[in-house]
Protein backbone atom coordinates (compact mmCIF):
# COMPACT_ATOMS: atom_id res chain seq x y z
CA UNK A 1 0.00 0.00 0.00
CA UNK A 2 1.71 3.01 -0.60
CA UNK A 3 0.23 6.52 -0.66
CA UNK A 4 -1.73 8.01 -4.13
CA UNK A 5 -2.00 11.87 -5.47
CA UNK A 6 -3.49 13.06 -8.35
CA UNK A 7 -1.33 12.45 -11.62
CA UNK A 8 -0.50 16.33 -12.68
CA UNK A 9 -1.25 17.18 -16.52
CA UNK A 10 3.12 17.38 -17.55
CA UNK A 11 2.59 13.46 -16.81
CA UNK A 12 -0.38 12.67 -17.74
CA UNK A 13 0.23 14.45 -21.45
CA UNK A 14 4.12 12.24 -21.22
CA UNK A 15 2.36 9.45 -20.83
CA UNK A 16 -0.28 9.91 -23.20
CA UNK A 17 1.80 10.35 -26.11
CA UNK A 18 3.54 6.99 -25.35
CA UNK A 19 0.46 5.47 -25.54
CA UNK A 20 -0.62 6.69 -28.85
CA UNK A 21 2.97 5.37 -29.67
CA UNK A 22 1.89 1.87 -28.50
CA UNK A 23 4.79 2.39 -25.74
CA UNK A 24 2.69 1.51 -22.86
CA UNK A 25 1.82 -2.24 -21.02
CA UNK A 26 -0.20 -2.40 -18.30
CA UNK A 27 -1.17 -5.78 -16.56
CA UNK A 28 -3.47 -6.51 -19.16
CA UNK A 29 -1.41 -6.17 -22.37
CA UNK A 30 -0.78 -2.96 -24.53
CA UNK A 31 -2.57 0.30 -23.49
CA UNK A 32 -4.95 1.70 -26.66
CA UNK A 33 -6.84 4.46 -24.43
CA UNK A 34 -5.26 8.09 -23.12
CA UNK A 35 -6.09 8.80 -19.67
CA UNK A 36 -8.26 11.71 -18.96
CA UNK A 37 -7.27 11.50 -15.44
CA UNK A 38 -4.91 9.34 -12.93
CA UNK A 39 -3.71 8.84 -9.35
CA UNK A 40 0.22 8.08 -8.82
CA UNK A 41 1.76 6.47 -6.53
CA UNK A 42 3.93 8.81 -4.42
CA UNK A 43 6.85 6.91 -5.20
CA UNK A 44 5.99 7.70 -8.61
CA UNK A 45 6.80 4.44 -10.08
CA UNK A 46 3.11 3.44 -11.16
CA UNK A 47 -0.25 5.03 -12.28
CA UNK A 48 -3.87 3.71 -12.02
CA UNK A 49 -6.34 5.21 -14.26
CA UNK A 50 -9.63 6.99 -13.59
CA UNK A 51 -12.25 5.58 -15.43
CA UNK A 52 -15.66 7.48 -15.85
CA UNK A 53 -14.92 9.10 -12.04
CA UNK A 54 -13.31 5.82 -11.05
CA UNK A 55 -10.17 4.86 -9.74
CA UNK A 56 -9.23 1.70 -11.20
CA UNK A 57 -7.10 0.65 -8.36
CA UNK A 58 -6.59 -3.03 -9.37
CA UNK A 59 -2.53 -4.46 -9.84
CA UNK A 60 -3.06 -4.73 -13.54
CA UNK A 61 -4.42 -1.49 -13.85
CA UNK A 62 -1.46 0.25 -12.73
CA UNK A 63 0.94 1.34 -15.70
CA UNK A 64 4.08 1.03 -14.57
CA UNK A 65 6.16 4.68 -15.32
CA UNK A 66 9.66 3.00 -16.12
CA UNK A 67 8.04 2.53 -19.56
CA UNK A 68 8.09 6.14 -20.44
CA UNK A 69 11.46 7.98 -21.46
CA UNK A 70 11.75 11.76 -19.18
CA UNK A 71 9.13 10.70 -17.09
CA UNK A 72 10.81 11.37 -13.44
CA UNK A 73 9.54 9.90 -10.76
Amino acid sequence: HVPLAALDPRRRELLNLAIRRGEIRDGEGPRQEPLTAGLITRDGLRVYPIEDGIPNLLPEAGIPTTQIAGFDA
